[in-house]
């Protein structure tokens, strides 16, 4: 298990609010096509569970079939730590220098 929520961090996951009335319909799919969902919780009348990257993209077309509504609550893992910095690429650039005197 712990190797399965380091590979999800470093793919990246996102956690996910689905509202409608086909909730247990979108799980049951997700399951059936291989879509792997975890920490799936009910709150307040809506859907909450976690989900990598790759398998939210495949579930798009499953939450239209059931007329659902989903929103991403949070993005966590590797590739959301490095998004802001693809813009800035001087502070990676004085981050990897910083690296390189410290070391050598």
């Amino acid at each position: 298990m712990f190797i399965l929520r380091i590979w999800f961090w470093l793919q990246g996951q996102v956690l996910v609010r689905v509202q409608g009335d086909n909730q247990e319909r979108l799980l049951n799919l997700a399951l059936s096509r291989g879509i792997y969902v975890w920490n799936v919780h009910w709150r307040e009348g809506y859907l909450y569970f976690r989900i990598g990257i790759r398998g939210f993209k495949r579930l798009r077309p499953l939450v239209r079939a059931c007329h659902l509504r989903v929103r991403i609550v949070a993005k966590t893992g590797l590739p959301f730590f490095f998004r802001p910095l693809r813009r800035r690429h001087m502070l990676l650039t004085g981050a990897v220098l910083l690296l390189i005197t410290i070391y050598a």
